[in-house]
């Protein structure tokens, strides 16, 4: 059930709600590290289909294709189906995931909150009601491609899923927030609370409750979900700012395209502010747009190459602060820039990056020492 991985999940989206690079969990000077390693400017995409049947999404994932192979893109894959048998593989046991199919097969795989781990909880911005825990959901299938943009950027893996309607997980009390306190440790006396009230012995440990359920994955149609992490494409020796340009105004344009598409409905969320900002119904009904059709799209060419810049400028000051401090081989894909010293510079210099930066300092000092 991945507690303490969804539990840092869970706190990552409430420091976002908040404002803060951080986060409002006690960090390490290892956690921090893995932060600024996975953070980059990144599309977030998600599609919806109302197809049918299979053959049905397998020819909009060859439309997707084919939209992709107009495109200066530098690799577009060939489609690959996984069916059956094929989608029952537990992803975090896949050992090689260089293969397009096992890279797929683990971004189609869904996680669904368990309804009895619902809890609330505190973050800068608030409060949040969350799940403590979540379980992975294999797809019944799934028709895919992959596409490399150009040097430096990630891969972009894009498809259509479609998942089983409830699954089977095991119920056990120590997961569940009715008898967990705001650290997530279990608290024996609400237990026995329980059991007083359902007329049982106080004395029946929790091991006694563990049972299997049934629970809902609410993930009906086909479906996808996943994103591109474009910012290191912007690496002089990749090409710099001109091949990041054409690396994530390529994906945005191929994105908006998929979203004429028949039956499919997309949501975009560009950091970079290139594409939509926001997708999907909750803007639509806020705003009345349809930003299926690209209408919060800036398509401002000069904003975006500026993004870059300073997204440039803000991780090399806070990966040059990680590895000055711990004073060992921290490694970030910003490092790599030849024009590192200079980006680290800029970053420094920018002033909402002081508290960040002083915090980072303070807890890298604390696991030093």
């Amino acid at each position: 059930m991945r507690r303490e991985e969804h539990r840092r999940r869970v706190a990552s989206e409430a420091s976002s709600r908040g404002g803060s690079l951080i986060g409002s969990y006690p960090l390490t000077a290892t956690a921090i590290g893995q932060r600024i390693w996975a953070m980059g400017l990144t599309i977030h995409y998600h599609f919806r289909s109302t197809a049918k049947t299979s053959e049905r999404a397998a020819e909009l994932v060859e439309q997707m294709r084919h939209l992709a192979l107009d495109l200066p893109f530098e690799i577009v894959s060939k489609q690959f189906a996984l069916e059956g048998r094929q989608c029952a593989v537990d992803v975090h046991r896949i050992n090689n995931r260089a293969t397009p199919r096992a890279r797929l097969l683990f971004t189609a795989t869904q996680s669904v909150p368990l309804p009895w781990s619902m809890q609330w909880i505190k973050s800068e911005g608030g409060r949040i009601r969350g799940p403590q825990s979540i379980v992975d959901v294999s797809p019944l299938a799934v028709y895919g491609f992959e596409v490399a943009p150009g040097p430096g950027c990630e891969m972009a893996e894009l498809g259509l899923a479609c998942y089983p309607r409830e699954i089977e997980v095991t119920y056990d009390p120590r997961d569940d927030a009715s008898f967990l306190d705001e650290r997530f440790n279990f608290r024996p006396e609400k237990w026995r609370r329980s059991l007083r009230r359902r007329g049982l012995s106080e004395r029946t440990p929790p091991g006694k409750g563990v049972e299997r359920r049934k629970v809902k994955t609410r993930l009906g149609g086909w479906r996808w979900m996943s994103f591109c992490k474009t910012q290191y494409a912007s690496n002089p020796r990749c090409g710099g700012v001109h091949n990041f340009l054409r690396c994530h105004i390529g994906l945005i344009t191929m994105l908006e395209r998929v979203s004429l598409l028949p039956t499919v409905k997309i949501e975009i969320l560009d950091e970079g502010g290139y594409g939509p900002c926001h997708g999907g119904e909750e803007r639509s009904a806020r705003r009345g747009v349809d930003s299926r059709r690209g209408v919060d799209s800036q398509h401002d060419v000069a904003a975006l190459s500026r993004q870059v810049q300073e997204w440039n400028a803000m991780i090399a000051a806070g990966a040059g602060a990680l590895r000055d401090g711990l004073r060992s081989d921290f490694e970030a894909p910003i490092l790599a820039f030849p024009n590192f010293e200079h980006l680290e510079f800029q970053g420094q210099a920018t002033p909402h990056l002081d508290e960040f930066l002083k915090m980072m300092k303070a807890t890298v000092d604390a696991s030093v020492n």
